[in-house]
């Protein structure tokens, strides 16, 4: 997600910083992995797309600037992403979901 969103001079010095990354294809393990999770029936969310749209459409830094963990946004982002998709998809019961009362 990080690298998808680079300019075309921070993807050169990303490049220069790491030459093998100019001829690895980032993406077959995590679509190799849905494939096979899907294959096998089980629910499978991928934050690669909801994250890109994400960034495209707010401009937030959903990574640190110093490192390539999420930032704050980011994992806020993230969890929201991943209940709406459980609730979605009924893998929550009601018990399960938490109230968003505050005492």
């Amino acid at each position: 997600v990080r690298i998808a969103q680079f300019n075309e001079a921070q993807l050169q010095g990303f490049y220069q910083s790491d030459p093998a990354f100019k001829e690895a294809d980032i993406n077959p393990p995590n679509r190799r992995l849905v494939n096979f999770l899907q294959s096998q029936n089980v629910p499978v969310f991928d934050l690669q797309q909801p994250m890109t749209d994400y960034i495209a459409q707010t401009g937030a830094q959903l990574y640190m600037s110093t490192d390539w963990h999420w930032s704050v946004e980011g994992n806020r982002m993230a969890a929201e992403s991943i209940f709406n998709w459980l609730v979605e998809n009924d893998l929550l019961t009601g018990q399960d979901i938490p109230s968003t009362e505050v005492d």
